[in-house]
């Protein structure tokens, strides 16, 4: 399955706002981001300014069209593009200004960093509109590293294009956090329908605890609970009445109302059971 995410930032937070679930390898990064994006912008209204974009979302005919709608685009430059290897080159004249930078927080030996600012590129396929941009240097002992970044909007400074691409990486922690700490990296074999429904529900919870969060000024990260699991007793609730019960009495009951389960049934409760009960 495809996650595709939109995440808007607040507060120095970030807070899932849209996200679309395809079947894997049925769709391009591309199309499907924009999509998403395309389906957001009415609902944002005229909030949205600014998209900081994963590599794979991104194309150059697309970045014209978003700055037609007036809202700037930064993302980084994919090693085989052109233009990366046209920035490189213009980088690597005597005249280049290079500032120093903070470094990235790698585990480990962190490199000493440096950004050189440049403007008038115009090599990127199909893009309509004017690009400015920075060389990301990272120096080791014993290699040297480069990244490029370009964005629509020219009057940006160049340490402001560095901390919003170093912002992204907010995208993958708060993707990383969900998926290890929510549900996503717990659907097993199941129905294409009950993993959607799983990862809906994961990613709900997740903004909607992080809004809790801060509505109530809780400063440590929480921490919320899987999907329930055979050892977990559940609280159910009918009406004013509720019962406090095992996993498996749950499903037997419900079970009860359902024949789709079949002869897989009684395999399943008896393995539940298994660990439910002390032996």
């Amino acid at each position: 399955m495809d996650v595709c995410l939109v995440c808007g930032c607040s507060g120095g937070e970030l807070f899932p706002l849209l996200w679309s679930l395809l079947p894997a390898n049925t769709s391009a990064d591309v199309t499907q981001g924009k999509a998403l994006i395309n389906e957001l912008l009415p609902i944002a209204d005229n909030h949205v300014k600014r998209l900081i974009v994963d590599r794979g979302f991104m194309s150059g005919e697309w970045v014209g069209q978003l700055k037609g709608r007036e809202i700037d685009t930064v993302i980084g430059l994919r090693s085989d593009m052109t233009l990366h290897q046209d920035m490189l080159s213009l980088a690597s004249e005597q005249e280049t200004i290079w500032l120093e930078a903070r470094p990235p927080r790698y585990h480990g030996t962190r490199p000493a960093r440096h950004i050189a600012y440049l403007s008038d590129l115009n090599l990127w396929e199909q893009c309509s509109v004017p690009l400015a941009g920075i060389v990301i240097r990272n120096t080791y002992t014993d290699r040297t590293e480069f990244y490029t970044v370009v964005t629509t909007d020219l009057s940006a400074e160049p340490e402001q294009i560095h901390e919003w691409m170093r912002s992204r990486w907010a995208i993958e922690e708060t993707f990383m956090e969900e998926s290890r700490y929510g549900s996503l990296n717990c659907v097993g074999s199941c129905r294409p329908a009950v993993a959607c429904a799983t990862a809906h529900f994961s990613l709900l919870a997740y903004t909607l605890l992080k809004l809790f969060a801060r509505k109530e000024q809780i400063e440590e990260k929480l921490k919320r609970p899987t999907l329930p699991f055979a050892g977990l007793e559940l609280v159910v609730y009918w009406g004013p009445n509720y019962a406090i019960i095992h996993t498996s009495k749950l499903i037997e009951i419900v079970a009860k109302h359902s024949s789709d389960w079949g002869d897989k049934l009684g395999q399943m409760l008896q393995k539940l059971r298994a660990i439910e009960e002390p032996p």
